[in-house]
């Protein structure tokens, strides 16, 4: 009886620390922009830096592997609004960011997922 307790126990650890992280990667990352008139700044595959002048909403989406990091900014320079970022990873807002009321306006986000 002893004996079976303790093939259980064992057992039971042996199979809690085979556990792995169930995250898959890579995720598919949406970046996301809206503004009056600004300029967005984000990385793609880590460090490609890309530039776009919008009006109104933006968004591109991209996959992206653990730990590559993750970068967007939007700089307002022409009205007074709302200005917002987004980063979602599958569809879940991972981060944001967003900022009201004067003129030169920016918001930043970064982060490594």
């Amino acid at each position: 009886m002893r004996n079976t307790f303790l093939v259980l126990v064992v057992l039971g650890f042996v199979l809690a620390s085979c556990h792995k992280e169930r995250t898959a990667y890579p995720k598919i990352v949406r970046y996301e922009a809206s503004c009056d008139t600004c300029q967005i700044r984000y990385y793609v595959d880590g460090l490609d830096e890309r530039f776009v002048q919008l009006n109104g909403g933006w968004n591109f989406s991209f996959s992206a592997d653990k730990g590559e990091y993750l970068f967007i900014s939007a700089y307002d320079f022409d009205s007074v609004g709302t200005t917002s970022v987004r980063i979602l990873l599958d569809d879940e807002v991972f981060l944001s960011a967003s900022n009201t009321g004067a003129l030169d306006t920016s918001v930043l986000i970064s982060g490594y997922p």
